[in-house]
């Protein structure tokens, strides 16, 4: 395996991953606005931190991609 085809499947494994965590931070947002609609506070409050979380994993995520996409031309 060359080392293009190497940087592809990296990048791809991270395009990928970098999905997932865009799909868990839409579901952590729908239940951030379920549970302010409900007036759990608390619950709230855990969503809304792990939404963030998920959003900056994801950020960072795009961001090796970005730098190192060159690498698999």
């Amino acid at each position: 395996m060359t080392t293009r085809e190497q940087w592809k499947d990296l990048l791809g494994g991270k395009r990928a991953e970098r999905d997932s965590f865009k799909k868990r931070a839409t579901y952590q947002r729908e239940e951030w606005l379920k549970a302010r609609k409900e007036r759990r506070w608390i619950d709230a409050l855990y969503c809304k931190d792990r939404e963030i979380e998920y959003r900056n994993t994801a950020s960072q995520i795009q961001s090796f991609i970005d730098q190192n996409k060159f690498k698999s031309q």
